[in-house]
């Protein structure tokens, strides 16, 4: 009877354990999902601001690009070093993408989006404006 009771014992601890693996691996999905959604989120919000931006250009008879992202220069500049060197760099791969609102938006907002002086992409922005 006792042997019976260990026996009892050992194979349920080993379900015990195997059930805390499985929760564990769960557990860890689970994170990964929400992770994946609330970056989802974030992407459907900056869509939709840009959506709003275009309607509102469109009612004032202004070009908005679908190619140019100001948000993306955001992002570049606060989840990278903040440097001057990638707002410049960004603004030459991407200001013929962007319309001159978008340029002018860049000019007048990118010095918020880190604590570096951004004098050269401020004055390379308005320079890109001033072409269109």
């Amino acid at each position: 009877m006792k042997i019976l009771a260990v026996l009892v014992m050992l194979i349920s601890s080993n379900i015990l354990a195997h059930e805390s693996e499985e929760l564990t691996i769960l557990r860890a999905t689970n994170d990964a999902l929400n992770l994946r959604v609330a970056q989802l989120l974030e992407d459907n919000a900056r869509l939709q601001k840009f959506a709003d931006k275009a309607l509102i250009g469109q009612a004032f008879g202004e070009t908005v690009s679908a190619l140019c992202d100001p948000y993306e220069l955001r992002s570049v500049l606060i989840e990278g070093s903040g440097k001057q060197f990638n707002a410049t760099e960004w603004l030459r791969k991407n200001a013929d993408k962007c319309s001159k609102a978008d340029l002018q938006y860049i000019a007048l907002n990118i010095h918020e989006w880190t604590s570096y002086a951004m004098y050269d992409a401020i004055r390379l922005a308005r320079f890109y404006a001033d072409q269109k």
